[in-house]
């Protein structure tokens, strides 16, 4: 069961579009009312690419921006809360 009194909500972003995650931040710090981050949870990827040769770039692209870029962007977007917190840990 969820410990009496904690709230649980739900968001959509896309990992690979920076402004995403800021609007992600800041609807949850303002869902949750805080701005202490103890835990970061940066697990999004995807399989992609395929042969360098025969694939399209794009396919490249969108499968590094959202490996690569999703934890790069979620890092930068939520280590302020983290440093508000008197301790976090991310998980990459």
């Amino acid at each position: 069961g969820i410990p009496q009194g904690a709230r649980i909500t739900a968001h959509h972003a896309d990992v690979s579009v920076e402004g995403d995650l800021i609007r992600f931040r800041d609807e949850a710090a303002k869902a949750h009312d805080t701005e202490k981050l103890h835990l970061l949870f940066n697990n999004a990827g995807i399989g992609g690419g395929g042969s360098i040769v025969d694939t399209d770039r794009d396919e490249w692209e969108r499968t590094f921006n959202v490996c690569w870029g999703g934890v790069y962007y979620g890092v930068r977007t939520f280590l302020p809360m983290m440093l508000n917190a008197d301790e976090g840990h991310i998980i990459n």
